[in-house]
């Protein structure tokens, strides 16, 4: 029987070994030019690293406008809810205040009457007595309330509700907006030789995006889509009336109060500059009779205002002066001729209806087909 055959090691596998098993290599390493040459590859196709994932500048803003949705819609919804709830202690103190004071009155109105009997007076005077005292707990309730409402630092907490509302809704467009792009440019860079090589350069662990993490939930989607591009939008109470918020050439909002009085639209030109609308000094121009002053206004043509679902397009207005600060942003009867609206003043909302677009509700539970 023959012994097996046993290669031995030579000088040189052994000494290839130890070299191995010193330096810890298992693969060739790359140099330094290397990793740079496929990072500028990448970057001249527009991709950013984001951990293992390289992403197109399209994905990398819609996940920053994504992160920024729940934080926004937290800080949406505290001050919403803080000015609901300061509005409604207000109605309904006001409700009890107005009863019971016409209650008052008529019990008032009894004990000064001559022809009561006296047996008659004195029945009264306990209940009379009962609410001019809840009148006396009501009256500076109501003016707390309502300061609460009106005072400067709620104002300005409301003025953040409707700022973070803006930015809400044009994350929001922003991500619908870029979302259909992203599968068809990422197919078209995975068919680049050059992307897939300076990828296979970097190592295993590198790839395209969209990255797995990003996903829009449909069921969020459709619900922030209901609250920020619905025919509902908040009111919000202040000087000037109620007030209520349009987006303007989908960069930025507005505060706006509707005057059915006015035909025209009037707008701050700071704000209008804001939006990208600039007026032209050869315009042709309006006077606008405020009854304490007349102002001279260049006329502008606004491309875009969105009433929640609702487009508005090329909006004649006037641009104010700053001598016309005071009156705010107001939206006269042309710019929304053929919508109806609705004031909900215990929630205060404003809802938007166009009887010409909208299709007619769903006939009542119960009720018969003519």
């Amino acid at each position: 029987m023959t012994a097996p055959f046993i290669q031995m090691p030579t000088a040189v596998s052994i000494l290839m070994a130890t070299a191995l098993l010193i330096t810890g290599a298992t693969a060739p390493r790359l140099c330094a030019d290397e990793v740079t040459d496929a990072k500028d590859v990448l970057a001249k196709h527009s991709l950013t690293k984001s951990g293992p994932v390289w992403q197109l500048p399209v994905e990398v803003e819609a996940v920053k406008s994504f992160a920024k949705l729940a934080e926004l819609e937290k800080k949406h919804n505290e001050l919403g809810k803080k000015y609901l709830t300061v509005k409604q202690q207000s109605i309904e103190a006001r409700k009890v205040f107005d009863q019971t004071y016409e209650e008052y009155k008529k019990l008032h109105d009894l004990l000064e009457n001559p022809a009561a009997s006296p047996a008659h007076k004195q029945q009264i005077v306990g209940p009379h007595n009962q609410r001019v005292a809840i009148i006396n707990k009501i009256r500076p309730l109501i003016v707390e309330l309502e300061g609460s409402v009106e005072n400067a630092e709620y104002q300005k907490a409301a003025l953040d509700y409707m700022k973070a509302r803006h930015e809400l809704t044009l994350a929001l467009l922003k991500l619908k907006e870029a979302l259909p792009k992203l599968t068809e440019q990422y197919q078209e860079l995975k068919a680049n030789e050059e992307v897939t090589t300076a990828l296979k350069t970097l190592g295993a662990s590198q790839r395209l995006g969209p990255a797995k993490a990003y996903k829009l939930d449909p069921r969020k989607s459709a619900a922030l889509e209901t609250q920020l591009l619905g025919n509902t939008v908040p009111l919000l109470h202040g000087k000037l009336g109620p007030s209520f918020s349009v987006m303007v050439n989908e960069r930025g909002g507005m505060l706006v109060t509707y005057r059915s009085n006015l035909d025209f639209s009037f707008f701050q030109t700071d704000e209008l500059a804001e939006v990208g609308i600039k007026p032209d000094e050869n315009a042709q121009r309006l006077i606008f009779d405020t009854g304490e002053a007349k102002l001279e206004c260049l006329l502008v043509k606004v491309p875009q205002i969105r009433l929640g679902k609702y487009v508005l397009t090329d909006v004649d207005a006037a641009a104010l002066p700053p001598q016309g600060k005071s009156l705010g942003n107001v939206l006269g009867k042309k710019a929304i001729a053929g919508f109806e609206f609705d004031r909900d003043l215990k929630n205060y909302t404003i809802t938007f209806t166009k009887p010409s677009e909208d299709p007619p509700p769903p006939p009542a539970k119960g009720a018969k087909k003519k």
